[in-house]
């Protein structure tokens, strides 16, 4: 995420590469919401008595994830809003997320399969699972900034 936004000026992040398109401070504040919502969620999640254990779908997570051709609609919840006005607020508020989901992971002893949560998207996932999607998360949309940087000629 900071290497694609290296040289993101404010008038830049704030423009759309297309009509209907987020802009570059758009996906930042997407990618923000998305991990506090999910490190919450991983933060009070429930208990479950064995531990829920997909391999398929941990496989799959990262594969299609990163897979930008695929089209994946997100709830209404976690569209931007114009939370942040500049990029600038909004790559400290990135930091601090990502800071905190960090701390999470290098504190944690618990075993994040035998513990789930309500994904808007997918229903019932292990937070072990949650914790791949973060990561994944902010990949998918570096790709996509890096894809509005294309379009609107910004050079790397």
């Amino acid at each position: 995420m900071l290497d694609v936004l290296n040289g993101v000026t404010e008038d830049t992040a704030a423009r759309h590469p297309a009509p209907g398109s987020w802009s570059i401070l758009d996906c930042v504040e997407h990618v923000i919401f998305a991990e506090d919502y999910l490190l919450a969620q991983i933060m009070t999640a429930t208990h479950l008595d064995a531990p829920l254990r997909n391999e398929k779908r941990e496989t799959a997570i990262p594969a299609r994830g990163l897979d930008r051709s695929r089209v994946i609609e997100c709830p209404d919840l976690a569209k931007p809003s114009g939370r942040f006005p500049t990029i600038r607020d909004a790559l400290q508020q990135f930091l601090a997320s990502r800071k905190g989901t960090i701390s999470f992971v290098e504190s944690c002893t618990a075993d994040l399969r035998s513990q789930s949560i309500l994904h808007p998207l997918f229903g019932e996932v292990s937070c072990y699972e949650a914790l791949l999607m973060i990561a994944v998360h902010s990949l998918r949309h570096s790709k996509q900034i890096e894809e509005c940087r294309e379009a609107l000629l910004l050079p790397r």
